[in-house]
């Protein structure tokens, strides 16, 4: 059971009465339902209002089971601050701060809860941060200056009027209040080393209420500091400073998807050449993570001989989409068409049933794969073209080579320079194949018995190059996604097992396979 703060959650009702209220589990425009945000037995505010009737009222209440509130306190109502009965109708019901239980600054800046001062006053000190803007220390009547002590790296029972840095680099750890305490005694936790959100901090109540509630509370929040004061014995300790001054952080991200396989010599004979295969979609940028947040990482596999590569993707955000397959000749018909993807296949020759063109790419990712050529007297001129790259149009085949494939494009996410994302060149039966393209190295095959495409380069995205006479098409590279984080930041909380390096104050993660990164 914990008890749940949220913005935005807003749902309807037709309960009547002074009994639980069922909620729709459809929520309003623009608003969350309590099933988002709340599991069976969680305790929240919540504020009920009649749509047609000037009936409402505000409470603790207990999500008692899926889409049910339990009205368990009543705090204020229509009806003098006792239950409401409800008549028929739909009413709003939402989640709610309710203002009695809230404590505030009053104008001489004192502590008040419940209506009561509890004099904790901010005096002129540095050395505990309150929030933006305003600096102080805090005391207290029977808590005294808090003293901040050493940093504790297991267990322990605190003692009112100290701070504690708590540091769960080697494990989850379990903070003790202490016992019988009076009003104004104060505590206060910080997160040491940026590691709350992996191993938590449980601060246990030692018989006394949190937030008005008997449960214990998690923290897990990244560089969290969090104080708290002893009321009374109907709300125990009151969190009346939570702190998290990097609750977000910059990153930059490189994202490319699988290359495509090649297109085959010809099919049935071998006699033409295929075009060679885009190379994977590719598309960079900076983000801001959400501490705590878990993204997701997809990372494209390359497309065999003749077949798309496959996508990409970072924190389900749009897809590098996996390059084009290059064209397969084929001596009795017109070839088969090149495929479109994150950048176009190229186009293949046949000397009688003739040549087709590269396809497209995707804007923002990819270019164009070029032309085959193909000829009625010269088999010299059947030329696979070039599959695209990242940041050039593939090559068409001139009649005596296959086209190059399309360049790819230079990052330096890393912290070196890196070639990303070329196309694949194109076959060619009788000379020599088209080169890949920069980031690509898929080298499109030549001969009639020997004239296997190259392969992509593996995690560039690279496309395959074209095959000649009886030969297939190189295969694809796989595709990659890098993630580049301020050093002081980086969680370490990874699946998939990426590479991790370090390069000019920031951490590098390098998936070569999918997997996930906990901000």
């Amino acid at each position: 059971m914990a008890f749940i703060t949220a913005d935005r959650v807003l749902d309807s009702s037709t309960s009547t009465g002074t009994g639980a209220f069922v909620v729709s589990g459809t929520p309003a425009a623009g608003y969350r339902t309590f099933s988002a945000v709340m599991s069976v037995s969680d305790t929240c505010y919540y504020s009920i209002q009649g749509q047609t009737t000037s009936e409402w009222e505000v409470g603790l209440g207990t999500y008692s089971s899926a889409n049910t509130l339990t009205r368990t306190t009543v705090y204020s109502s229509s009806n003098s601050g006792s239950a409401v009965t409800f008549s028929a109708g739909t009413k709003n019901v939402f989640i709610t701060m309710a203002a009695a239980r809230s404590p505030q600054l009053d104008p001489s800046g004192n502590m008040t809860a419940l209506g009561t001062p509890a004099s904790i006053a901010l005096t002129n000190a540095t050395n505990l941060p309150l929030a933006t803007g305003v600096t102080g220390t805090l005391s207290a009547n029977n808590g005294g200056s808090v003293a901040w002590q050493s940093v504790q790296t297991t267990g322990f029972t605190a003692v009112a009027g100290n701070a504690y840095p708590v540091n769960t680099t080697s494990g989850a750890i379990t903070v003790t209040l202490p016992a019988s305490p009076s009003a104004g005694n104060i505590v206060q936790l910080t997160d040491y080393a940026g590691t709350w959100a992996t191993n938590n901090v449980t601060v246990g109540r030692n018989s006394s209420n949190i937030n008005g509630s008997a449960t214990d509370v998690v923290l897990g929040i990244r560089r969290e500091s969090i104080a708290f004061v002893y009321i009374d014995a109907t709300q125990g300790w009151l969190a009346y400073v939570g702190i998290n001054t990097t609750n977000v952080y910059g990153a930059s991200y490189l994202v490319v998807a699988g290359g495509g396989g090649g297109g085959a010599g010809t099919a049935p004979a071998a006699s033409g050449s295929g075009g060679g295969g885009g190379a994977g979609g590719l598309f960079s940028g900076t983000t801001a993570l959400v501490i705590g947040t878990t993204y997701t990482i997809t990372v494209g596999a390359g497309g065999a001989a003749s077949a798309s590569g496959t996508n990409s993707t970072f924190a389900g955000s749009t897809a590098a989409v996996g390059g084009g397959y290059g064209s397969t000749a084929n001596s009795l018909t017109v070839p088969n068409p090149a495929g479109t993807g994150g950048s176009g296949g190229g186009g293949s020759g046949y000397s009688v049933a003739g040549s087709s063109n590269g396809a497209s790419g995707t804007s923002g990712q990819g270019y164009a794969g070029g032309n085959g050529v193909g000829s009625d007297t010269s088999a010299d001129a059947i030329s696979g073209g070039g599959g695209g790259g990242s940041s050039a149009i593939g090559a068409n085949s001139t009649g005596t080579s296959g086209g190059s494939g399309g360049s790819g494009t230079v990052s330096s996410i890393t912290g070196s320079s890196i070639t990303y994302a070329g196309g694949g060149g194109g076959g060619k039966r009788t000379n020599v194949g088209g080169t890949g393209g920069a980031g690509g190295t898929g080298g499109g095959g030549a001969g009639s018995s020997t004239g296997i495409g190259t392969a992509g380069t593996a995690n560039t995205g690279g496309g395959g190059g074209g095959g000649a006479g009886a030969s297939i098409g190189g295969a694809g590279g796989s595709g990659v996604v890098i993630l580049s984080v301020p050093t002081a930041f980086y969680s370490g909380t990874t699946t998939g097992s990426p590479t991790v390096t370090t390069s000019n104050g920031n951490t590098i993660i390098k998936f070569t396979a999918s997997g996930s990164y906990t901000a």
